[in-house]
């Protein structure tokens, strides 16, 4: 499976943001404390992918996840996903 595959695939960005919204963030809660909570979101995805689709490569995972956290941030999305988060989080 390549890494850009799971970029653009939109079923993966959609499960993200399914379980991006069920992340418990507390009030003052860190935006350190969010990645890092949405960064195990995205790894568990990545490794559960991995392990349906290419096993031979799940060893992988920790630096997909890292790449695809990167490119994400680079791009805005994690950014604008981040206050979606806050955002739900206040409602």
């Amino acid at each position: 499976m390549e890494p850009r595959r799971l970029i653009t695939d939109p079923d993966f960005w959609n499960e993200f943001c399914n379980r991006a919204v069920d992340v418990k963030i507390k009030p003052g809660k860190s935006i350190a404390k969010l990645q890092k909570s949405l960064f195990k979101v995205c790894h568990e995805i990545v490794k559960k992918r991995y392990a349906q689709h290419d096993p031979d490569n799940a060893r992988h995972a920790d630096l997909i996840t890292l790449f695809m956290f990167n490119f994400w941030n680079a791009t805005g999305l994690l950014p604008m996903t981040q206050a979606v988060v806050i955002l739900g989080a206040n409602l």
